[in-house]
C-alpha cells in the first residue's frame, strides 16, 4: 500500500513539474511573439506555481509595459528584482522607462544612473532625460489641450488626418460603427472612420466607416490625403488594440497610394517602391502638393530604430528615400512626420521628453532641419504622444496619446492655439458688394484654399509665425493679393479686399510730362460723385492701371506719386461701351516747367528737362512713423520698403521707425493711408528735415559676436564681473556679445539653465546646472549643433571662471 501511495504522489509531482514547464514554455513563446495580453494571462498562471521566478516576473512586467499598465509594470518589476533568481539587465533599463510612464522623475534617474554602471551610454542618455523631465514638468505648453469626446471610446483611437475643410479620418477598434462591425472583435484589427464637425454641438463625430473598394479594409492607418483630397496615402499595420505603437511591439508597416474619392475612399492601391519585407516603412504624411511624403522608417542605413525619411514624386514615381539626418533622427524611434512647408512635427522616444513619445518640431527645410524642440508638458505626458497634425490657418489640430485618464488605450486630442482672429472680407470693386465664394488661397502659407461665405466674409485665426501672401480669386474677377505677417495682424484684425469684374475695368496710362516714360505706383482713387463711395487702383511698372466703375456714373479720378503734383479729372461711363475714356494722363514734377496741355492727352515734344539741384529741395519735409521701440530691428518692418525708405531715428531712449522721406505733405498723406491699411493704424505723419535722412533702406545686421580671447582681453570674471545666475560647477559657455538682445535663448533652453555674465564690454552667455563633466561635455556639443559654434565648458569655482579641457 505504501508502495502504491509513492507511485502516485511521485506521479502528481511529475505531472505538475511537466504542467508547469509546459506553462513556462508557452509564456515565453507568446511574449517573444509580443502577445502581450496572452503572455500576460500566461506568466500570471506560472508565477502562481514558481512565486520566485524572477526572469518571468521581469518578463510579465515587460508585458504590462507594452500595454500602458505602467504602475504592474513597476509592482512586476520590482518583485522581480527581490527574486533569487538572476535577471537580464534590460528589464533595469525598462523599469526605469515605466518609471518615466509614471512621473516618477528622479526615482527613474536614479535607475538609470544604476544601469549606466552596465552600459555606459545608454544609461547616462536616459538619465539625461529624467533630468530634463523633472526640471522642465511645470513648463507648460502654450496650447489648450481638450479630449475630442465624440471620437473616444475604450477601444484605440489613433493617427487623425485632415480631410477635405471640416473633416477627419481617424483608425479605430471600436466596435459600434457600422454594420461591419459585428464580424469581428476589433482586437487585432482597426478600421477607419469619417468624422466631420457638428456646428450644433461644436464636437467632431463619426459619422461613417471609411470602405475602401480593396480587400485590405482592416488594419489600416494612418492615412494622409493631399489638400484637394485626390490623392491618399495609406499605411497598413498590425496594430492590436491595446498594445503600444512602439518598435519592440513587433510593428510591421507597408505604404501604398491610391487616388481618393471625393467621400474619401479609394480603390486601386499601388504599393510604394521603397517597402521591403524586411523592414518596416509608414506613418506617412503627403504633402498638400502631392509632391513630397514623410515617413518613418527602420530600414538599414538610418541612424538608430524608427527614422524619418523624405521622398519626392519625380516623373510620376518617387524617388530614393532620404533620411532627414542627425537634428531630427536618433539611436531611437522617430514616428508620424506632419510637415507644413515650414515647420516638421514628429514623435520621437529619445529626444529629451517626458516619457514615452514625446512631440516635437523643428523648423527648415530638407537641406537643413534646426534643433528639435519639445512642445513642452500638455501635448507631451509621461506617456506615449504622437501623430501631431496641425491647421495654421484655423490654429487647431489633433494628437493620439494614451496618457494616464484617458478613454482607453489611445485617445484623440484636439489642441488649440491662443491667436488673433482674423476677418477678411471680399468686395466687388465697382459697387461694393461682397463676393461670396471667392477662393481665399494659403498655398503660399502652406495651408490649403478656403471659400468666403454669402456675405463676402472668411475668418481665420492668424499665429505668430505667419508671413506669406494670401491670393483672393474667383472665376469672372481679376484675382488680387494681401500679404500678411505677425506684426501686420497685430494692428489688423480686419481686412478688405478688392475684386474687380472682368468686362467693369477701364484701363488707363499715366506717364512722366517731361520725359514720355511710363510712371510706375502712382496711386489713382475713383469717386463716385453720387454715391460717394472709392475705387483705388495703382499703375504697375508699364504705366497701366484698371479701375472697376459702374456705368451711368459721373467720376473724380485723382492721381498721386511722391515728387510730382496731384491731378484731378472728370468722367463719365454713361453707357459702359467706351472702356478707353481715361486715356494716357501726363504728370508734372513739383519743380517741373513743362505745361500740361491735356490731363487726358500725352504731352508733345519738350526741350525743358532739367535735373533737380539740391539746393532746391525744401529744408522741411515729411515722414511717416510707424513705431516707436526699444530695439531697432528694422528686419520686421523691410515689407513697408515698397513705399519708401525705411530708417529709424534715435529720440531719447527710443527708436522712432519711420517711412519717407516725403517732398510733398500729400505724398506723405498718399503713403500713410496706405500703410495704415496693411495694418499700422497708429501711423501718422512728422516732420523731417530733408538732407538729414539716410538715402538707403537701413536694416538689421546683427550684433557682433566676440570670440572667447577677445572675451579674455576684457578683462577676467572678478574684473567688472556681475552674475545673475548661482549656480556654481561646471558650465558651458556660449558665446559673448557686446549687445546681448541677439541672443537667441530658445535654440539652448532644453539643455541646461540659461546666465548671463558681465566681463568689461562683453555680455556672457552660459549654461549650467551639469553634476559632471561629462554632461556639460554633451550639453556643449549640442549647444555647438544649434549654432552656438565656439562653447566650450568652463568650471566656477569662488566665484572664478576658467575654462577645461574634457
Amino acid at each position: 500500500m505504501k508502495v502504491i501511495i509513492k507511485l502516485v504522489l511521485t506521479a502528481i509531482v511529475l505531472s505538475l513539474g511537466i504542467s508547469t514547464a509546459t506553462a513556462q514554455r508557452k509564456a515565453n513563446k507568446q511574449y517573444e511573439l509580443k502577445a502581450f495580453n496572452l503572455a500576460i494571462y500566461s506568466y500570471l498562471k506560472y508565477i502562481n506555481q514558481n512565486p520566485s521566478s524572477g526572469e518571468a516576473m521581469a518578463n510579465l512586467a515587460d508585458c504590462y509595459r507594452h500595454i500602458n499598465s505602467m504602475q504592474e509594470a513597476v509592482e512586476w518589476y520590482e518583485r522581480a528584482f527581490s527574486a533569487p533568481q538572476r535577471i537580464d539587465p534590460k528589464h533595469y533599463l525598462n523599469y526605469g522607462k515605466s518609471l518615466m510612464g509614471l512621473g516618477r522623475y528622479e526615482q527613474a534617474g536614479r535607475e538609470f544612473r544604476r544601469y549606466a554602471q552596465i552600459d555606459p551610454d545608454l544609461g547616462n542618455h536616459f538619465y539625461e532625460m529624467a533630468v530634463f523631465a523633472n526640471r522642465n514638468m511645470r513648463v507648460r505648453s502654450k496650447f489648450a489641450i481638450d479630449p475630442v469626446k465624440g471620437l473616444n471610446t475604450a477601444a484605440s483611437d489613433f493617427s487623425p488626418a485632415f480631410f477635405r475643410n471640416n473633416q477627419l479620418v481617424y483608425s479605430s477598434a471600436r466596435t459600434d460603427v457600422g454594420k461591419e462591425s459585428e464580424n469581428w472583435a476589433g482586437k487585432a484589427k482597426n478600421q477607419l472612420l469619417l468624422a466631420e464637425y457638428r456646428p450644433q454641438s461644436g464636437t467632431l463625430e463619426p459619422v461613417k466607416l471609411l470602405h475602401p473598394s480593396t480587400s485590405n479594409r482592416y488594419s489600416v492607418g494612418p492615412v494622409s490625403y493631399t489638400a484637394d483630397g485626390r490623392t491618399v496615402v495609406i499605411t497598413h499595420n498590425n496594430f492590436i488594440d491595446g498594445t503600444r505603437h512602439i518598435s519592440s511591439s513587433g510593428m510591421k508597416l507597408d505604404l501604398y497610394t491610391s487616388e481618393a474619392g471625393f467621400d474619401g475612399n479609394w480603390r486601386e492601391e499601388e504599393e510604394f517602391p521603397w517597402n521591403s519585407s524586411n523592414f518596416s516603412t509608414g506613418f506617412a504624411h503627403i504633402t498638400g502638393d502631392g509632391n513630397s511624403m514623410y515617413f518613418a522608417s527602420d530600414r538599414p542605413g538610418g541612424l538608430g530604430g524608427f527614422d524619418i525619411y523624405v521622398s519626392y514624386r519625380t516623373g510620376g514615381s518617387w524617388s530614393t528615400p532620404e533620411n532627414l539626418g542627425p537634428n531630427i533622427n536618433t539611436a531611437g524611434d522617430e514616428i508620424t512626420p506632419y510637415f507644413d512647408g515650414r515647420t516638421l512635427y514628429f514623435s520621437s522616444n529619445w529626444h529629451n521628453g517626458y516619457g514615452g513619445y514625446d512631440i516635437f518640431r523643428s523648423e527648415g527645410n530638407n537641406q537643413q532641419w534646426g534643433l528639435a524642440r519639445n512642445m513642452g508638458m500638455g501635448i507631451n505626458s509621461a506617456r506615449d504622444d504622437y501623430g501631431f497634425i496641425f491647421d495654421g490657418i484655423r490654429n487647431e489640430g489633433y494628437f493620439a496619446s494614451n496618457r494616464e485618464g484617458s478613454t482607453g488605450g489611445e485617445d484623440i486630442f484636439k489642441i488649440s492655439r491662443q491667436s488673433n482672429e482674423i476677418t477678411l472680407k471680399v468686395i466687388n470693386a465697382s459697387d461694393n458688394r461682397p463676393v461670396a465664394q471667392a477662393v481665399v488661397d494659403f498655398s503660399d502659407c502652406r495651408r490649403g484654399m478656403f471659400e468666403t461665405d454669402v456675405n463676402g466674409l472668411f475668418n481665420f485665426k492668424a499665429d505668430d509665425e505667419l508671413n506669406c501672401r494670401v491670393i483672393i480669386r474667383k472665376s469672372g474677377y481679376s484675382s488680387s493679393s494681401l500679404q500678411l505677417s505677425a506684426l501686420s495682424v497685430q494692428n489688423n484684425k480686419n481686412y478688405e479686399v478688392v475684386l474687380r469684374r472682368e468686362g467693369e475695368s477701364y484701363r488707363g496710362l499715366v506717364s512722366d510730362v517731361d520725359t514720355r516714360i511710363p510712371m510706375s505706383d502712382v496711386r489713382i482713387e475713383a469717386t463716385n460723385q453720387r454715391t460717394g463711395q472709392i475705387s483705388n487702383a495703382y499703375t504697375d511698372q508699364n504705366g497701366e492701371y484698371q479701375l472697376a466703375l459702374m456705368q451711368g456714373q459721373n467720376y473724380t479720378i485723382r492721381l498721386s506719386k511722391m515728387g510730382y503734383s496731384d491731378l484731378n479729372i472728370n468722367v463719365a461711363t454713361r453707357d459702359g461701351r467706351d472702356r478707353s475714356i481715361l486715356g494716357g494722363i501726363s504728370m508734372r514734377r513739383v519743380n517741373s516747367t513743362t505745361p500740361i496741355q491735356d490731363n487726358r492727352v500725352t504731352a508733345g515734344n519738350t526741350s525743358n528737362d532739367r535735373a533737380i539741384n539740391i539746393n532746391d529741395l525744401p529744408t522741411e519735409s515729411y515722414a511717416v512713423q510707424v513705431a516707436a521701440t526699444d530695439k531697432p530691428n528694422l528686419n520686421n518692418y523691410t515689407a513697408l520698403n515698397v513705399h519708401g525708405n525705411v530708417y529709424f531715428m534715435n529720440i531719447g531712449n527710443m527708436y522712432r521707425i519711420r517711412v519717407g522721406v516725403f517732398l510733398d505733405k500729400a505724398d506723405a498723406s498718399t503713403t500713410l493711408r496706405k500703410i495704415r491699411t496693411e495694418g499700422y493704424r497708429d501711423a501718422f505723419i512728422v516732420k523731417e528735415k530733408t538732407l538729414d535722412v539716410s538715402d538707403k533702406v537701413l536694416l538689421d545686421e546683427g550684433d557682433y559676436i566676440a570670440t572667447p580671447d577677445e572675451v579674455n582681453r576684457g578683462g577676467m570674471p572678478n574684473d567688472n564681473t556681475s552674475s545673475t545666475g548661482n549656480l556654481s560647477g561646471y558650465k558651458v559657455q556660449l558665446a559673448a556679445y557686446r549687445n546681448p538682445q541677439y541672443f537667441d535663448e530658445s535654440k539652448v533652453r532644453d539643455l541646461g539653465y540659461v546666465e548671463q555674465m558681465q566681463k568689461g564690454q562683453f555680455t556672457v552667455m552660459l549654461l549650467s546646472g551639469f553634476a559632471t563633466a561629462q554632461e556639460a561635455k554633451i550639453a556643449m556639443q549640442r549647444a555647438k549643433s544649434a549654432g552656438f559654434s565656439s562653447a566650450f565648458v568652463v568650471l566656477e569655482e569662488n566665484g572664478e571662471i576658467r575654462r577645461v579641457k574634457i
